[in-house]
């Protein structure tokens, strides 16, 4: 079974720049294989991992910007995740049902977080306006 991210409408956060990286981002995760043919595991985690961290800091410097009341408490959920992702790229993947986990904990946490912790942004600045 293929395991296949899109971007859908309803993960729009109401930033254009923010939906754009969390856009990269599936793309990025789509690029995770899920049969282990090639080393290029590790590239794409350290990728993934680098554009996390990029897009967290943007985010938070945004959520920062117009005094968003929750942006410690989701600086602490980026911090999870990043230990996270940093626990996978000191792994050695060496089984194919492991590759398909990291790839599904990846996409759904991603999912999620969006879903239920980046939209908080979105109503604040709706209810500032």
């Amino acid at each position: 079974m293929s395991i296949r991210f899109t971007w859908e409408k309803s993960l729009s956060v109401g930033n254009d720049l923010l939906d754009e990286q969390h856009k990269n981002i599936i793309e990025l995760a789509c690029q995770l294989p899920e049969i282990i043919v090639a080393n290029d595991t590790p590239s794409v985690i350290n990728q993934l991992y680098k554009y996390f961290r990029f897009h967290f800091s943007h985010e938070e410097e945004m959520m920062r910007s117009i005094n968003f009341p929750f942006l410690g408490e989701h600086q602490l959920i980026h911090e999870g995740f990043i230990s996270k992702l940093n626990k996978i790229r000191q792994q050695t993947i060496d089984s194919n049902l492991s590759l398909s986990r990291n790839k599904m904990l990846i996409y759904e946490w991603m999912v999620e977080h969006i879903m239920c912790e980046d939209k908080k942004y979105f109503h604040f600045i709706r209810e500032q306006n």
